[in-house]
């Protein structure tokens, strides 16, 4: 009896730590927004009415996306199913995918492959639907982000 025991521990263990597993991910009507990160320091914010923000470094310099733009019920679904816990290869770029919650700071991240072409649409989408700049901070972000897209090419280029 103590061997079946063991074995069934065994498996609970087991399925609780497989990336399949994602119950730290909140539900969709509990989810405000989804991140995406790249190895290479850009980053691309999904809001649930479809808005977003993009940028290459800290969060606090970025370009926002007008309203509508996305999809966001296919961006969480799409990420949520492609998402791993682990990175298969800790030496290969990477794209990390959070969930962050209404009211929450923080959210646990996962991964995605590097070169999934549908992120790089992602990227691309956000750059051809940014809103204009409304004050000189705002002009600054700009004009280093574009800078930045310029020299260092976004991921996927």
């Amino acid at each position: 009896m103590k061997p079946l025991l063991l074995m069934a521990s065994a498996i609970v263990i087991l399925t609780f730590l497989s990336p399949a597993v994602a119950e730290f991910i909140p539900d969709i009507k509990e989810c405000e927004f989804v991140l995406l990160r790249t190895s290479q320091g850009w980053w691309i914010r999904i809001n649930k009415d479809g808005s977003g923000s993009y940028g290459f470094g800290t969060i606090i310099d970025r370009i926002e996306i007008k309203q509508g733009v996305f999809n966001f019920k296919r961006v969480y679904e799409k990420t949520r199913k492609t998402s791993a816990e682990q990175r298969e290869n800790s030496e290969e770029s990477y794209v990390a995918v959070s969930y962050y919650s209404f009211g929450k700071s923080s959210a646990r991240e996962y991964y995605i492959a590097h070169n999934a072409k549908w992120v790089k649409n992602l990227f691309l989408t956000a750059k051809k639907n940014t809103i204009p700049a409304s004050n000189e901070i705002e002009k600054q972000w700009h004009d280093k982000i574009n800078k930045l897209w310029e020299k260092s090419l976004p991921p996927f280029n």
